[in-house]
């Protein structure tokens, strides 16, 4: 028996092991569903908290400028542009705002107590951000499947985070340029 005679019975003995093989890969190739529960989910959850600390901070420095206007007699008005550019509280209200709660009371004490509420709705608020944050990352993800793999594209702020998926597990490629707002 020559070596041609032996490896070709190696190979005919070892396809039908050889085809399971690649069958299990290709139905162990993850779907759009385990790319949301892996990759999505938490990638939105961190965007969330970065937004809420980013949020947080505006908040502390229109406090902090209010404050310093105030306690040096200067009237400037507060920079409401700034606070409507919040991504987790949208259309905050002005700390000016007077309500019956605060009616009477020191533009030092309702500007405390908005700030509280403020930094307060942004924590509660995180939820919801993650919420719309994955509809828009789920809304602008693509999947191009090769059978035994697949990769994923999600496009969001003008890049695309692309992973290449095999047998349930996800690893990264680099990012790439995409159409801002629209899928890969």
């Amino acid at each position: 028996m020559n070596w041609k005679t032996n490896w070709t019975q190696r190979l005919t003995k070892s396809t039908p092991a050889l085809l399971l093989l690649f069958v299990g890969l290709a139905f162990t190739n993850p779907s759009l569903t385990r790319l949301h529960a892996s990759i999505l989910i938490p990638r939105a959850d961190q965007l969330a908290r970065e937004w809420a600390e980013a949020d947080r901070r505006t908040i502390e420095q229109e406090a902090a400028r209010a404050t310093a206007n105030y306690t040096g007699n200067r009237t400037e008005t507060p920079d409401l542009t700034a606070l409507s550019l919040l991504k987790t509280v949208p259309y905050l209200p002005s700390y000016l705002d007077r309500t019956k709660e605060t009616e009477g009371q020191p533009f030092l004490e309702r500007l405390a107590l908005w700030k509280h509420r403020a930094l307060l709705r942004v924590g509660e608020a995180h939820d919801a951000t993650v919420q719309a944050l994955l509809a828009k990352l789920a809304g602008h993800t693509t999947r191009t499947s090769y059978g035994l793999l697949s990769i994923f594209s999600t496009c969001y702020e003008g890049n695309a985070r692309r992973y290449v998926a095999l047998a349930g597990l996800f690893v990264e490629l680099a990012e790439e340029p995409c159409a801002p707002g629209g899928s890969h």
